[in-house]
């Protein structure tokens, strides 16, 4: 071929003095391109002010973090479940409870009474006024002061009179809540449930923190990829343009330059693919983070998406922290639960006991026939005293529905600890399989982007080989198509070696220092 069309290396270039300016020219173009952001000539006024108010004046993973927990439903919807702390403890400790009952009665029993020294004509009127509560040690203490007002008749005389009386009594539980013991135990468990329920809320802002970085990590993807695509639309037209030139001075074929633009049509069908799939990526953002609707209409490819860079925390978390991370809320949440189970099952097995009880009262009153104030001061002073002192011992002779929550308890108890510690060994296998993920993809990171940076320089090299004729247009394309994957893949690596390195994180603190670093950084901008 060389030897029958020696003008074809000559024929297809322009002079050396154009070619080198119109190469300079394509450069500086291609410099101020990405020295000067899209967004300072694209976008409107209001973005653009936003955009400069913004941290780094670009869209970062911090700054969506921010604005989705102040503003996104679904941030709301997983901090609801902050209203259930200490729902736990409340509800255990409610059994001791003090319980204040003010209480009026007041009688009128005009019935035929059956004999004449029956009392006739009874009239009474009561105010009650009484206070109980449960002690933790299993001591119920009641006091109650009741006055009355009373009036009747009996063998033909109607005395009238006030009477009021004073009653403190003590019961306490001997055998099944033993000095309170299954009290306590009952109120351990609640302090226990506390603790999950809390861990539980860590957690699932942890996931929702995931799913975030899923949103923005996809938006960012889905711009690489338009932009990969754009950039092998340009390639083909290159192409394109080369093998038309070379068709019309004959030293080229039709079945080239049909392959070049059929190479061409396909890659602007997929350069329009990954221009919807960014447009749709970038709508999502918005309407999850709730951003002014002027922002819908702005094209995603001016916006300045700029990853975060977690990978170097995370190494040194890694190294610091080889057997196992300090806390992991999943694991604290199934500790807390085994701990809340065995208190529960504790306080079960007490209830299947006997329940023998002491009961002590001691109460003083007062009568008066003309006044309601001497009774109360008779109380007071304790002139009138009565004792009382009992035992109850109440044996059941079937006792199913103790015996059923003894059984349920033990099965929870069971349960809930066996997944502890379940939960621990999960937390070490995932924290040493983590940390070995982060190193693999730093690995294949290094590797993706100098195959990256080979097939860019390969597809280069092709375009260049072909202009002279050393090489057929399949190769082109295909080198162009290699490069493009490779550009891709590259991405693609990076968003798995953060992932990768904010799984390490999550392991170790929960994303407590970035969860906090979030609810200060303020979002007014965006208004």
């Amino acid at each position: 071929m060389k030897a029958q069309f020696p003008h074809t290396a000559i024929s297809l270039r322009p002079p050396l003095k154009r070619r080198s300016i119109g190469k300079m020219r394509a450069a500086l173009i291609f410099a101020l391109a990405f020295a000067i952001p899209a967004s300072h000539a694209a976008l409107p006024p209001d973005a653009q002010r936003v955009l400069n108010n913004l941290p780094g004046k670009a869209v970062t993973l911090d700054v969506v973090w921010a604005r989705a927990m102040q503003t996104s439903d679904s941030f709301e919807q997983v901090a609801s479940q902050k209203a259930l702390e200490g729902v736990g403890s409340l509800g255990a400790r409610a059994a001791t409870d003090p319980r204040l009952t003010l209480q009026y009665n007041w009688t009128d029993n005009r019935h035929e009474v059956s004999n004449s020294f029956s009392p006739s004509n009874l009239k009474n009127s009561s105010y009650s006024l009484g206070l109980t509560t449960l002690l933790p040690t299993g001591t119920g203490v009641a006091v109650d002061l009741n006055t009355a007002s009373n009036s009747l008749s009996v063998a033909g005389l109607s005395p009238n009179y006030f009477e009021s009386k004073l009653t403190l009594s003590l019961t306490q539980n001997l055998w099944q809540d033993f000095f309170g013991q299954a009290t306590r135990a009952q109120i351990r468990a609640g302090e226990w449930r506390d603790k999950s329920i809390r861990a539980g809320l860590e957690m699932s802002v942890e996931q929702w923190s995931t799913s975030i970085q899923n949103v923005f990590y996809d938006a960012w993807l889905a711009k690489m990829r338009a932009a990969a695509m754009t950039e092998n639309t340009q390639r083909r037209t290159r192409l394109e343009r080369i093998v038309r030139i070379k068709t019309q001075r004959g030293t080229s074929e039709t079945p080239d330059l049909l392959q070049a633009r059929s190479a061409l049509l396909a890659a602007k069908v997929q350069e329009a693919e990954a221009g919807q799939a960014l447009k749709d990526r970038w709508q999502g953002l918005v309407i999850t983070l709730k951003l002014p609707r002027s922002w819908l209409e702005i094209d995603p490819r001016e916006i300045p998406i700029v990853l975060d860079n977690p990978i170097a925390d995370a190494d040194a978390k890694c190294e610091s922290q080889s057997a196992k991370p300090p806390r992991y809320s999943e694991t604290e949440m199934a500790q807390a639960d085994a701990k809340a189970a065995a208190a529960k099952y504790e306080a079960a097995k007490s209830m299947t006991r006997p329940d023998l009880e002491l009961r002590l009262s001691a109460a003083s009153n007062g009568v008066d026939a003309g006044s309601r104030s001497p009774t109360l001061d008779e109380v007071r002073d304790y002139k009138h005293p009565a004792y009382y002192l009992g035992v109850q011992l109440s044996l059941p002779l079937l006792s199913r529905a103790e015996e059923a929550n003894y059984r349920s308890a033990l099965a929870e108890k069971i349960q809930t600890e066996a997944g502890a510690r379940m939960a621990e060994s999960n937390l070490q296998l995932n924290w040493l399989s983590s940390c070995s993920a982060l190193k693999r993809w730093q690995e294949a990171l290094a590797q993706l982007k100098e195959a990256r940076e080979n097939q860019i320089q390969r597809a280069k090299l092709d375009e260049r080989r072909f202009e002279i004729g050393r090489t057929p247009i399949f190769s082109v394309v295909q080198a162009g198509d290699d490069a493009t994957l490779a550009d891709l893949n590259f991405r693609a690596g990076e968003v798995q070696a953060r992932m990768a390195a904010w799984k390490v994180l999550r392991l170790h603190d929960g994303f407590s220092t970035q969860i906090r670093r979030m609810s200060e950084l303020k979002t007014e901008f965006f208004h």
